[in-house]
């Protein structure tokens, strides 16, 4: 009797429930819109650190002509120019080579106390290679093939009396930890390989007296089919960091420097001052010195004020090709 009075109960109190008039909606109030109190300069949220904007990558602008005497030609010669499938890329003619043409004629022609130096890695920083432009126009420029105005700032070196050469990179031991970039020659690569890297590294640049690099993992075996496109198209090469190639070089008459000595071996000033007078003695003992260093502008600093003090000291500098021997034929 209890449980049917407990369910008659629930069931009146449900239907109570769905008699009751529906509720309104209720909308919120409108909410008055404040416009923010500007914060204290000591809150403001800092400007945030937008990159530097990259400089562009084009060299300054230049006249018609050299602006140094003895400078190589300002324009690349025609008849020392192939077309190729990367474009032009250059080439001997009956009578004169690239390296012959391209040359600097240096100031002093005196056959003891000669210096050489190169930079290399250059065209890739527009600011260093600039400045690399304004040194001794006596001393030789090495550009990098991966430059996107890499034959611009070429011709710009050459309106400062520098000659110019090209990198050629070369598997190196420790490949590919230490990579040359992506058109690097490697020793095992067959015949046509080696020459369409050839082909596209050659028409990066123009007006150049040949290439330089180290040749890593490469022996003269190995070399001797870059050796001797290098020599049909009237280029020299200048290895560096050893003199491995110099037996090959001469029984096939290419052009060809060995550099073992760097400046910048070690950039501390002390350092850098050690490895120059260095090259002073070697020039003195045994008539020629050569070095190379990679673009850092202490080294710059250091060079343009040791290079104004040569002359007193009965040293000249020199560029690489008037002490690049002549091939005979």
């Amino acid at each position: 009797m209890a449980a049917a009075v407990s369910v008659l109960l629930a069931v009146l109190g449900l239907l109570a429930w769905l008699t009751l008039p529906e509720a309104p909606l209720r909308l919120a109030e409108p909410v008055e819109l404040v416009a923010a109190l500007p914060l204290p300069p000591e809150l403001e949220p800092p400007e945030p650190d937008l990159p530097a904007a990259t400089p562009e990558i084009v060299p300054p602008a230049i006249g018609s002509t050299a602006a140094v005497i003895g400078a190589p030609p300002l324009e690349a010669l025609t008849e020392l120019a192939t077309p190729g499938p990367y474009g032009d890329v250059p080439s001997r003619s009956a009578e004169l080579s690239p390296w012959q043409a391209y040359r600097r004629t240096p100031a002093d022609l005196s056959p003891s106390g000669r210096i050489a130096l190169l930079v290399i890695g250059l065209g890739l920083d527009p600011v260093i290679t600039e400045d690399a432009a304004h040194l001794s126009s006596d001393i030789s420029l090495a550009f990098s093939p991966y430059g996107d105005e890499t034959a611009d700032w070429m011709r710009y070196a050459r309106w400062q009396g520098h000659e110019v050469l090209m990198t050629l990179p070369l598997e190196p031991e420790d490949y590919p930890i230490d990579n040359p970039g992506p058109v690097t020659l490697f020793s095992t690569d067959d015949r046509a390989a080696i020459d369409d890297g050839l082909t596209w590294l050659m028409a990066q640049g123009e007006a150049y007296v040949g290439f330089s690099g180290p040749v890593g993992v490469f022996n003269q075996r190995s070399f001797e089919p870059i050796a001797l496109s290098l020599k049909e198209r009237g280029l020299g090469y200048v290895e560096l960091d050893g003199q491995d190639l110099g037996a090959m070089a001469q029984a096939i008459d290419l052009p060809y420097l060995g550099i073992t000595r760097r400046i910048d071996e070690d950039l501390a000033p002390a350092a850098i001052a050690a490895a120059l007078e260095a090259i002073e003695k070697q020039a003195i003992a045994g008539g020629t010195a050569l070095a190379y260093t990679r673009p850092y502008p202490l080294v710059f600093d250091m060079i343009e004020e040791w290079t104004a003090q040569l002359d007193e000291k009965g040293l000249t500098l020199v560029p690489l090709t008037s002490i690049l021997a002549e091939p005979s034929g």
